[in-house]
């Protein structure tokens, strides 16, 4: 419920971007999923997580590819800290099992994401074409459209990642994931709050969306993270640190990490560093629940109903000035 109402979720439809909302939805399944099949070691677990993914290509291609990333990560944090051993008070990591055992939990653990990979190809393939025929081939048509002027092929592949790196977070803009409409609204010439950040491409700035995060998911982020330990500190811990990396990767341009980031297959493709907003958004969301989750427990469903209500209130007053950017109020 944070996430949904998270800035860059609730406000880029004024952009026209209406499949971020269908990712949202996907992103929660698979990393639930993701969770309960790793933990159980149920295969129709591994099935629906296949399922699920391909479901989410039909979303929003480039940014389900940054949300794979992230399950990745999930999942490869999931495989180290759910060990048998570490559940069992044992060796701290995973790689310090005994090399049967982590044998045999490689082996199963290998033989159910080939079938997640199954059913993922089998229903997803229809958009997985699609992703890697027409979508990809019009991407570099544009590619080679903006680099045909340039007569060297090191001066083409800097023209590209110029063209990629378009609508990276500008520094300046950060204060805005606090201070909602710090650095304006979007940059409609009738807007009475323009944009007044660089956020854009080389032609000029140009933003129709807002990158606040929202003071309630802030908030219960912050009671989250004073609790140091627990039965969720590990889940913590990885929230908080994918929170960090990707706003670190919306940058884009503006930070040399991002560079090294761009040279890896796919992600040289994917313009608007600004979309790795939405993983910090998703990662700041669940730090939100893990802080509300005591505090639910402790007052009530009541509780869970006044938190939903607040968050519910804070961002339909930032949504307000992107669906109605004009004063509809009478003159006086």
């Amino acid at each position: 419920f944070c996430a949904a109402w998270a800035g860059y979720f609730a406000t880029l439809f004024c952009a026209g971007h209406r499949g971020v909302v269908d990712a949202l939805a996907v992103t929660c399944l698979c990393f639930g999923a993701l969770l309960r099949a790793v933990r159980t070691q149920r295969w129709r677990w591994f099935a629906l997580l296949g399922a699920l993914l391909a479901l989410g290509l039909g979303a929003q291609a480039d940014l389900w590819l940054l949300t794979v990333c992230a399950l990745g990560a999930y999942g490869l944090w999931l495989w180290v800290c759910e060990c048998p051993c570490n559940a069992a008070g044992g060796c701290p990591r995973c790689f310090r099992c005994g090399r049967d055992a982590m044998a045999r939990r490689t082996v199963r653990l290998g033989l159910r994401f080939a079938l997640m990979a199954g059913v993922f190809l089998l229903v997803g393939w229809p958009a997985l074409r699609h992703t890697f025929g027409a979508a990809r081939a019009t991407r570099a048509t544009q590619l080679e459209q903006v680099s045909a002027g340039d007569a060297t092929p090191a001066a083409a592949r800097e023209t590209q990642w110029r063209f990629t790196t378009d609508w990276s977070l500008p520094p300046e803009d950060l204060p805005e994931l606090l201070l909602p409409n710090y650095c304006g609204r979007t940059s409609y010439s009738f807007d009475p709050k323009p944009y007044k950040g660089r956020m854009g491409s080389d032609a000029g700035a140009l933003r129709q969306h807002s990158i606040h995060l929202g003071w309630p998911a802030l908030l219960l982020a912050v009671v989250a993270l004073r609790r140091r330990r627990g039965k969720t500190a590990r889940d913590r811990t990885f929230w908080a640190v994918l929170a960090l990396a990707t706003l670190v990767l919306a940058l884009g341009r503006h930070t040399p990490l991002y560079r090294l980031v761009w040279q890896l297959p796919l992600l040289d493709q994917v313009r608007a560093p600004v979309k790795w907003l939405h993983l910090t958004g998703f990662a700041v969301a669940m730090l939100a629940g893990l802080g509300a989750e005591p505090l639910v427990r402790r007052l009530g469903n009541g509780a869970a109903v006044a938190l939903c209500a607040v968050v519910a209130l804070n961002g339909a007053l930032l949504v307000r000035g992107f669906v109605f950017p004009i004063d509809l109020a009478p003159a006086q």
